[in-house]
């Protein structure tokens, strides 16, 4: 294996990849649910373990079935595109502390 997916192979580096692009789908979500609702941040407060947990749950299930079948340039353009999502995620953090 080579590029981004190496970070599976280590003990928690699948993991903590995972939470971080979880926690960058929540505040994505946050900032749509905070926008559209009145009293969102209760709503956010009972979703946030679901959208968290589940994210970092699919993320880690998707790498490891791609792993299984050896496409690594697949892995590759899965992470990129969620530091894609983790970088467009913390442009909506900052619109939603203004």
């Amino acid at each position: 294996m080579y590029g981004m997916g190496k970070i599976f192979n280590t003990k928690y580096g699948g993991l903590i990849f995972s939470l971080l692009c979880g926690i960058a789908y929540f505040i994505i979500i946050l900032s749509f649910i905070l926008k559209n609702t009145a009293q969102g941040g209760l709503l956010a407060f009972f979703f946030s373990p679901a959208i968290i947990a589940g994210a970092a749950l699919i993320i880690i299930k998707t790498v490891k079935r791609l792993q299984e079948e050896e496409k690594f340039r697949n892995i590759n353009l899965f992470l990129y595109s969620h530091i894609i999502l983790m970088a467009l995620s913390i442009f909506f953090l900052i619109d939603l502390l203004k």
